[in-house]
């Protein structure tokens, strides 16, 4: 992404090649949830669940592999958001999810 900067400038058609969905003619109004995606963020999760879509914890070498991965996607989540990987929550069911934020 080192094109997306040139002279201290903003290139934004450079920025706009990183977003697949934007080579399309349409304009996109949604609201966050519809958020257009780089194409690095889609390589990565494409790669996760070609080689390493397991269950997570487990022993064998790609579920291993499966974990470390998750735990780096946490980690860099920690560190966008200027916390400690502690402080991120690792739910994995949205019921669970729904129960935690409930308890009192």
């Amino acid at each position: 992404m080192a094109d997306i900067l040139v002279d201290g400038r903003l290139e934004v058609e450079a920025v706009r090649s990183h977003f697949p969905a934007l080579k399309n003619k349409q304009v996109f109004l949604d609201n966050a949830g519809g958020s257009q995606i780089l194409s690095d963020a889609i390589n990565s999760i494409r790669t996760y669940l070609e080689e390493t879509n397991v269950q997570l914890g487990a022993s064998y070498n790609v579920g291993q592999k499966a974990t470390e991965k998750y735990n780096e996607g946490l980690h860099a989540a920690a560190e966008f958001l200027n916390a400690e990987d502690n402080e991120i929550g690792k739910l994995n069911i949205s019921l669970r999810v729904m129960k935690r934020l409930t308890d009192r």
